[in-house]
């Protein structure tokens, strides 16, 4: 009994130390759930720049750079005009149009739908200007391409004036057509008829847009505006006032289109 009172002392400390070196393995559960810090961003939105260049009118299908451009689905592409005259965007089917682009401005949208989307000027035709847009649902990196260099173009051909009939000196109140041709745009002064064109007064001309692309016929002192002139339309005016009408299509302001009309008594 003794020995044991002696012993038990020994015994309490050794099952104590037992415990403390046992406790030493329980491993606690410390995983609080997902680490914000490792929460994957959503991407950030894409947007593809596309330039217009000088001289881009009668690059064809490489007007608008890359043809055809292939972007993934929801990106942003922004034309800019840097070219020294005006241009549009606009979709063969409707879906977007950038109206008229003057130089230095810019115009996007984004692209919400896979598939293929064609576009082009309507200020200079689709045979002058065109570009193609594939969209598709994959990733697509897309790299910066430079603007394709205008190669120096041959001085252009002259075409015949457009016929002014009748070819005799008009009659008071006689109508006079004009036709805008084929090909007019680019062409040397003057492109509408013979300049200045002599009419008597009370004379009513008709131009009619023979071209592929819309035109204007604005008096520079705006006595008279057509409007946008599209293929196949006219636009009549009777001159009642006695002097020289000059005049130009403000679509192609920079092109040199121009033309007068000279009404005598």
């Amino acid at each position: 009994m003794r020995l044991f009172r002696r012993c038990l002392p020994g015994f309490l400390l050794t099952a104590m130390l037992v415990l403390a070196n046992c406790g030493g393995d329980v491993v606690q559960n410390t995983n609080t759930g997902p680490d914000e810090a490792g929460e994957v961003p959503n991407p950030a939105p894409i947007v593809v720049n596309v330039s217009i260049p000088a001289g881009a009118t009668g690059l064809g299908a490489q007007a608008y750079g890359t043809n055809p451009l292939i972007i993934s689905i929801n990106t942003t592409v922004t034309w800019v005009n840097n070219d020294d005259v005006d241009h549009t965007v606009t979709s063969v089917t409707g879906l977007f149009d950038s109206g008229v682009l003057s130089p230095g401005q810019s115009f996007s949208f984004t692209f919400s739908q896979p598939g293929t989307f064609q576009y082009f000027c309507s200020l200079h035709g689709a045979e002058s200007m065109s570009g193609t847009i594939v969209v598709t649902e994959d990733e697509v990196s897309v790299s910066p391409t430079p603007p394709p260099t205008a190669s120096p173009s041959p001085d252009p051909t002259v075409s015949p004036s457009p016929t002014v009939s009748p070819t005799s000196a008009p009659t008071e109140g006689a109508i006079l057509k004009l036709e805008i041709p084929e090909g007019t745009t680019g062409l040397q002064d003057p492109v509408f008829g013979e300049s200045p064109t002599d009419v008597q007064l009370g004379t009513t001309v008709t131009w009619v847009n023979e071209d592929s692309v819309a035109h204007s016929i604005t008096a520079d002192d705006l006595s008279f505006d057509s409007g946008t002139i599209n293929p196949g339309d006219s636009f009549s005016y009777t001159f009642n006032d006695l002097g020289t009408f000059s005049y130009h299509c403000k679509l192609h302001e920079n092109e040199s289109l121009r033309g007068s009309i000279r009404v005598v008594s």
